[in-house]
Protein backbone atom coordinates (compact mmCIF):
# COMPACT_ATOMS: atom_id res chain seq x y z
CA UNK A 1 0.00 0.00 0.00
CA UNK A 2 1.24 3.49 -0.75
CA UNK A 3 2.26 5.58 2.19
CA UNK A 4 -0.65 7.95 2.96
CA UNK A 5 1.58 10.71 4.34
CA UNK A 6 2.81 11.29 0.79
CA UNK A 7 -0.66 11.52 -0.72
CA UNK A 8 -2.83 13.11 2.00
CA UNK A 9 -0.52 14.39 4.75
CA UNK A 10 -2.15 14.02 8.15
CA UNK A 11 -5.27 12.31 6.81
CA UNK A 12 -6.70 9.03 8.06
CA UNK A 13 -9.53 7.54 6.02
CA UNK A 14 -9.61 4.33 8.02
CA UNK A 15 -12.72 5.08 10.06
CA UNK A 16 -14.39 1.81 11.08
CA UNK A 17 -18.14 1.64 10.58
CA UNK A 18 -18.61 1.10 14.32
CA UNK A 19 -16.87 4.40 15.09
CA UNK A 20 -18.99 6.25 12.52
CA UNK A 21 -22.26 4.75 13.82
CA UNK A 22 -21.35 5.73 17.38
CA UNK A 23 -20.69 9.32 16.30
CA UNK A 24 -23.95 9.73 14.35
CA UNK A 25 -25.97 8.19 17.19
CA UNK A 26 -24.28 10.50 19.71
CA UNK A 27 -25.26 13.39 17.43
CA UNK A 28 -28.92 12.39 17.74
CA UNK A 29 -29.47 10.36 14.57
CA UNK A 30 -30.85 6.88 14.06
CA UNK A 31 -29.35 4.68 11.36
CA UNK A 32 -32.03 3.39 9.01
CA UNK A 33 -29.78 1.66 6.49
CA UNK A 34 -26.12 1.04 5.75
CA UNK A 35 -25.14 0.28 2.17
CA UNK A 36 -21.65 -0.87 1.25
CA UNK A 37 -20.70 1.04 -1.91
CA UNK A 38 -17.13 -0.29 -2.19
CA UNK A 39 -17.47 -2.06 -5.53
CA UNK A 40 -19.22 0.96 -7.03
CA UNK A 41 -16.57 3.28 -5.65
CA UNK A 42 -13.86 1.09 -7.18
CA UNK A 43 -15.41 1.84 -10.59
CA UNK A 44 -15.23 5.58 -9.87
CA UNK A 45 -11.60 5.24 -8.81
CA UNK A 46 -10.86 3.24 -11.96
CA UNK A 47 -12.30 6.06 -14.08
CA UNK A 48 -10.12 8.54 -12.21
CA UNK A 49 -7.11 6.32 -12.91
CA UNK A 50 -8.01 6.21 -16.63
CA UNK A 51 -8.22 10.02 -16.66
CA UNK A 52 -4.90 10.17 -14.81
CA UNK A 53 -3.24 8.01 -17.46
CA UNK A 54 -4.80 10.08 -20.26
CA UNK A 55 -3.36 13.25 -18.71
CA UNK A 56 0.13 11.90 -18.04
CA UNK A 57 2.04 14.40 -20.20
CA UNK A 58 0.24 17.39 -18.71
CA UNK A 59 0.60 16.16 -15.11
CA UNK A 60 4.28 15.27 -15.45
CA UNK A 61 4.94 18.62 -17.12
CA UNK A 62 3.27 20.54 -14.31
CA UNK A 63 4.12 18.41 -11.22
CA UNK A 64 6.92 16.05 -12.27
CA UNK A 65 7.29 12.32 -12.81
CA UNK A 66 7.55 11.48 -9.10
CA UNK A 67 4.21 13.13 -8.27
CA UNK A 68 2.59 11.48 -11.27
CA UNK A 69 3.84 8.04 -10.24
CA UNK A 70 2.91 8.54 -6.56
CA UNK A 71 -0.71 9.25 -7.47
CA UNK A 72 -0.80 6.55 -10.15
CA UNK A 73 0.22 3.94 -7.57
CA UNK A 74 -2.19 5.35 -4.99
CA UNK A 75 -5.13 5.29 -7.43
CA UNK A 76 -4.31 1.79 -8.71
CA UNK A 77 -3.98 0.49 -5.13
CA UNK A 78 -7.26 2.20 -4.18
CA UNK A 79 -9.12 0.56 -7.07
CA UNK A 80 -7.91 -2.86 -5.96
CA UNK A 81 -8.51 -2.26 -2.25
CA UNK A 82 -12.09 -1.13 -2.90
CA UNK A 83 -12.77 -4.12 -5.17
CA UNK A 84 -11.54 -6.69 -2.68
CA UNK A 85 -13.06 -4.98 0.37
CA UNK A 86 -9.95 -4.06 2.35
CA UNK A 87 -11.06 -0.45 1.93
CA UNK A 88 -14.63 0.56 1.29
CA UNK A 89 -17.20 3.30 1.24
CA UNK A 90 -20.45 3.18 3.19
CA UNK A 91 -23.62 5.14 2.46
CA UNK A 92 -25.74 5.67 5.56
CA UNK A 93 -29.38 6.64 5.55
CA UNK A 94 -30.16 8.50 8.78
CA UNK A 95 -33.14 10.12 10.44
CA UNK A 96 -33.15 12.45 13.41
CA UNK A 97 -33.88 10.33 16.48
CA UNK A 98 -37.35 10.82 17.92
CA UNK A 99 -39.02 11.94 14.67
CA UNK A 100 -41.55 9.13 14.49
CA UNK A 101 -43.19 10.12 11.20
CA UNK A 102 -39.90 10.46 9.34
CA UNK A 103 -38.65 7.20 10.85
CA UNK A 104 -41.71 5.30 9.60
CA UNK A 105 -41.66 7.02 6.19
CA UNK A 106 -37.96 6.29 5.77
CA UNK A 107 -38.33 2.64 6.70
CA UNK A 108 -41.33 2.23 4.40
CA UNK A 109 -39.30 3.77 1.57
CA UNK A 110 -36.24 1.58 2.20
CA UNK A 111 -37.84 -1.86 2.49
CA UNK A 112 -38.33 -4.05 -0.57
CA UNK A 113 -41.71 -3.47 -2.23
CA UNK A 114 -42.97 -7.00 -1.46
CA UNK A 115 -42.71 -6.44 2.33
CA UNK A 116 -45.91 -5.05 3.91
CA UNK A 117 -45.59 -1.39 4.86
CA UNK A 118 -45.74 -0.46 8.55
CA UNK A 119 -47.88 2.48 7.41
CA UNK A 120 -50.52 0.00 6.32
CA UNK A 121 -50.19 -1.82 9.64
CA UNK A 122 -51.26 1.18 11.68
Amino acid sequence: APSPEHVFPGADASCPLGWISTQVERAGFEIQRVHNMGSHYSKTLDHWLDNWHASKDYIEGKYGAVAYRRWEVFLAWSVRAARQGSSTLFMLTLTKAGEEGRRIDSQNHLVPKDVPSMGNFW
